[in-house]
């Protein structure tokens, strides 16, 4: 192996410290002594906080995923609190079932009836939308919903949905790059790349 990306959600495993062959991650903290590239996740919750307030919002809500301070929702979550500070920010977590999943947001949705919620992922803000429409709440009308991510999935086949948008191919170019430049020998600084979102 020359060479290894890593894209892992296996945070906090000691043995990232130990690999000594050529490494850059893509979105994850493995490890002080090994490279990131990412989108400005911080950045990006602060975005999708500034844009629901300037829509009028008064009851704003974030769903998160993961409320590890290092990880990348966890950064989105400290955007995104730096905007809103007294906002609730709920774990819904990735771990749940699909039914828990919808039972968890379909009691955000009727108990706490937020007018705006910002998902830390686009998977997440579809399922709002879908359980928000069975409900009868009218998107975005009655509830605005920001999701992150902006996957070439998403563009194609929720056109609608509004998202922070990661430069996912310029993540993907300076990572390659980087490994490369590692590869050949040449320093790479350890501090993380983060490229802005939209």
């Amino acid at each position: 192996v020359d060479g290894i990306i890593s894209g892992s959600h296996n945070l906090g495993i000691e043995d990232y410290n130990r690999v000594t062959a050529p490494i850059i991650s893509f979105d994850r903290n493995l490890s002080p002594d090994i490279p990131v590239v990412s989108s400005d996740n911080y950045a990006g919750g602060v975005l999708a906080a500034q844009t629901l307030v300037k829509t009028g919002a008064q009851s704003i809500i974030m769903i998160t995923g993961n409320d590890n301070s290092n990880s990348p929702t966890g950064l989105r979550h400290a955007g995104f609190a730096s905007v809103l500070p007294k906002a609730p920010i709920i774990n819904v977590s990735s771990d749940f079932s699909p039914l828990r999943k919808e039972m968890e947001i379909k009691n955000i949705l009727t108990k706490q009836k937020p007018d705006a919620i910002f998902a830390s992922d686009d998977l997440t803000a579809i399922l709002v939308i879908k359980i928000a429409q069975e409900l009868g709440i009218s998107v975005p009308e009655q509830l605005k919903v920001i999701g992150y991510d902006g996957t070439y999935f998403i563009e194609n086949f929720y056109p609608h949905l509004t998202t922070i948008k990661q430069p996912l191919e310029e993540i993907a170019r300076l990572t390659v790059d980087l490994l490369l430049q590692k590869i050949e020998g040449k320093e790479v600084a350890t501090t993380g790349y983060f490229l802005p979102v939209s």
